[in-house]
């Protein structure tokens, strides 16, 4: 926590109260508060398009998030590894330690990069990743499992791809908070965090009762279910996610509002104003 920034709200103007910095952005903050301080409802998700499409992403990021393919890796490691014909104890505790220090390590790396490379572009990739890693541990586990497990060449490789499998779910998996926190409005966002946290639920339920089954019913042929849902996740991220990078939180509103974003949605360098004149300027731009 020492290395995380204050959000730059605070340090915008340079402690200058009447900067033409700090003025229009308080305009911006304080429409948008007087425009949504009435008390939301779980109705107002299905009010309007903007709010709907808000209402998919998050209803829809939890269930992305949890139903990777992550879940065999993270809970039923021991089983894809013997798939893989990896069957020494030794061995396998050694991958998963390895497996727990490589995925903080990239958990970090992508966290502290987010702002660089974007939020859909670290979800596509994510995806697309993890697509490419699950279905090469699959073409391995049916390969190794016709030859009998004889050609232990074939576990190295798909060891391989678990480890990479976590650097890419790491893209997806350190993105989804703050972009489920941005997309929503400030009325509701407090009860996006509660649809996520179903949606996250919810598919880890379906996860804990039905992938061991699955594992033990048909092997690694339950890895081609979790390369179609990673082709489906990617398909919606594709067409519903928007790129938020830096937009502020009211020109991600304007976003999803049907609104053009302008450069910047109050002109920052404008002369300075009064307040009052900052806030209806803003009132009538938005």
């Amino acid at each position: 926590m020492l290395f995380v920034p204050e959000s730059p709200r605070w340090y915008h103007g340079d402690g200058d109260k009447s900067s033409s910095v700090v003025e229009p952005e308080m305009a911006e903050i304080t429409h948008v508060l007087n425009t949504d301080k009435r008390k939301s409802s779980w109705s107002a998700w299905l009010r309007g398009p903007a709010n709907r499409h808000r209402f998919v992403i998050v209803g829809s990021l939890g269930f992305i998030t949890q139903w990777s393919g992550n879940a065999i890796i993270s809970y039923y490691l021991k089983l894809l590894l013997e798939s893989f014909g990896i069957t020494n104890s030794t061995t396998q505790l050694i991958i998963n330690g390895s497996l727990t220090i490589s995925s903080w390590c990239f958990a970090v790396l992508w966290a502290c990069t987010i702002d660089f490379w974007g939020r859909r572009k670290l979800f596509l990739t994510g995806l697309g990743g993890m697509f490419c890693c699950f279905l090469t541990m699959t073409v391995l586990a049916g390969v190794n499992e016709a030859q009998d497990f004889t050609n232990t060449g074939l576990s190295r490789p798909s060891v391989a791809m678990i480890f990479l499998f976590g650097a890419f779910y790491k893209m997806v998996g350190t993105t989804q908070d703050s972009y489920f926190s941005e997309i929503a409005s400030f009325e509701l966002r407090d009860k996006a965090y509660v649809i996520k946290q179903f949606s996250d639920s919810a598919a880890n339920v379906f996860s804990g009762f039905v992938n061991p089954v699955a594992l033990d019913a048909i092997g690694w042929r339950y890895y081609i279910v979790w390369c179609c849902m990673l082709v489906s996740h990617f398909t919606i991220v594709y067409l519903a996610y928007p790129e938020t990078k830096g937009l502020s939180l009211e020109e991600i509103t304007l976003l999803f509002d049907g609104t053009e974003v302008p450069e910047h949605t109050v002109k920052r360098s404008a002369p300075k104003e009064n307040a009052s004149s900052a806030v209806s300027r803003a009132s009538t731009e938005a």
